[in-house]
């Protein structure tokens, strides 16, 4: 896991626990630094922070913040995309052999769900596993 990824992982639990999303923000780049910088001195000033991090939801800040072609993160794209027409059931988080499994899912009707699917290692690779979800940012 890139020393990059990891610090925007840990700046999005962070924000989350305080109750400051990254969506608050407007969204030019000038006003993401200013809380990008901000959430970096809380990592120096509160060390201990950063090693109480559930890898629940370090797995889940991967693949949320995830971006794709069009500069959307995955989680602002599934809220554009699919949000407005379907139920939102919200994020989940499995633990699997070598990993964790991140799931968003959508109901459709009463019986069928619209499931988004990665994997993500330990290393903190995330993969598709599904086409539905390897199609979401191409």
């Amino acid at each position: 896991m890139s020393i990059k990824r990891t610090i925007h992982s840990f700046l999005i639990i962070v924000s989350e626990k305080i109750g400051l999303t990254f969506s608050d923000a407007p969204k030019n780049k000038n006003n993401k630094s200013i809380c990008h910088y901000f959430f970096i001195s809380l990592i120096f000033l509160l060390p201990h922070t950063a090693h109480a991090a559930d890898p629940y939801q370090v797995a889940k800040a991967l693949v949320t913040t995830q971006t794709c072609t069009n500069g959307e993160t995955v989680d602002e794209l599934l809220d554009h995309k699919i949000r407005p027409s379907r139920r939102d059931l919200g994020w989940r988080v499995f633990e699997d052999d070598d990993g964790y499994i991140v799931e968003r899912a959508f109901l459709v009707s009463k019986s069928m769900e619209i499931r988004y699917r990665w994997h993500v290692d330990g290393h903190g690779a995330i993969f598709a596993t599904n086409s539905r979800t390897e199609n979401l940012c191409s």
